[in-house]
């Protein structure tokens, strides 16, 4: 059942979900390796939301297992050169995070995460106030010191995913989507509800911490609501200037999103490209450096379509610069991929690699 993210690492092809360890797959013929528990550093389970340090090519991730937290850092080779636990005061669901150059950053919110019903056969995402009675809090981990930093946001609201984050000389800027509640609620915990209202639209916000102070402010980016945020990956950890989404302006029964859009975080403008052809459903982003370029946006973005005339999926490369509603390339699949979150690119020079490591 892994089915929330994909991605090649130290000569393994992971797939990776919410409930336990990631599985190895073959790079070229998808078999089933089993589990992958980096060298037995692991045991139970692992974020679908690592993170790739460009400096280094160190995989960047954690566990979170009731109201405890454990941090990673496994080299390329697939081994952890680090890790640190702390508690969360709650079993708070953490489905991403970000990094900055020195820091780990978790927002810790009401979505709560219950093991203990989803082996009962009960809805396990909650979304319990009582959980974190002052707001949601950002939780701050130095990954030099171990020195974990709260501050506190005083609101009531979870994080979808994020953007990424920078440090700067007073403080830390996050950029992340954060929904009004994710989850059942904890007062009818078992009554089953329609996806939008478990899952209403998130919305694009920034959040300053200010590390003098411990104190935070917000503004929303854009008023287009959206989801599955992704950048140019090189810049992780850095201040960038452009984001992407799909938007989900439409609550649909038929569809999750309905558009493409890029946010520029210097001009606060957000443009949205809508299907051609009808096309709808646009998958996650995902952003491809052009070979030899060195400006943040000198690349491609890659997204799977839907096709509600044949039913089938497409596969469209837009240039990310120019950002025009008619991509470079439409490649029109055989079959139509249902729709998932997140994936991941694969240079040819790495997969070749991660295949002749089989062998």
């Amino acid at each position: 059942v892994a089915n929330t993210n994909v991605g090649l690492f130290a000569d393994h092809l992971l797939v990776y979900y919410e409930g336990g360890l990631p599985h190895s797959m073959h790079p070229e013929t998808l078999d089933t390796q089993g589990t992958y528990n980096f060298g037995g550093a692991l045991d139970i389970l692992c974020t679908a939301h690592y993170k790739i340090e460009p400096s280094t090519g160190n995989m960047l991730f954690y566990s979170a297992i009731g109201p405890r937290l454990t941090w990673y850092e496994a080299d390329t080779s697939g081994t952890v050169v680090d890790s640190f636990g702390f508690d969360m005061g709650c079993p708070a669901m953490v489905h991403d995070y970000i990094v900055s150059e020195h820091l780990a950053i978790f927002l810790i919110s009401p979505n709560q995460f219950r093991l203990d019903r989803i082996m009962e056969g009960r809805p396990g995402v909650l979304w319990d106030e009582s959980a974190t009675p002052n707001g949601s809090r950002f939780a701050v981990l130095d990954r030099r010191t171990h020195e974990v930093t709260w501050y506190d946001t005083g609101l009531m609201l979870a994080p979808t995913h994020f953007f990424n984050a920078h440090e700067t000389a007073t403080g830390i800027v996050v950029d992340l989507h954060v929904i009004a509640r994710l989850g059942n609620p904890a007062d009818d915990s078992d009554e089953p509800i329609d996806s939008h209202s478990w899952f209403p639209p998130a919305m694009a916000w920034r959040f300053v911490l200010d590390t003098a102070t411990g104190t935070t402010t917000q503004h929303m980016h854009s008023g287009i609501a959206g989801e599955f945020p992704k950048i140019n990956d090189a810049w992780l950890g850095k201040e960038n200037r452009f984001g992407y989404f799909a938007t989900t302006r439409d609550l649909s029964p038929l569809t999750l999103t309905d558009g493409l859009a890029r946010h520029d975080f210097s001009t606060g403008q957000t443009v949205v490209l809508e299907g051609p052809d009808g096309l709808t459903s646009p998958s996650e982003p995902v952003f491809v450096q052009r070979r030899g370029a060195s400006g943040e946006n000198d690349g491609y973005l890659l997204t799977l379509w839907w096709n509600p005339a044949t039913g089938l999926s497409e596969l469209l490369v837009h240039e990310a610069d120019a950002f025009t509603r008619e991509p470079l390339a439409r490649v029109k699949l055989p079959v139509r991929v249902p729709f998932a979150f997140h994936g991941s690119w694969a240079e040819a020079e790495v997969l070749d690699a991660a295949i002749a490591a089989q062998r």
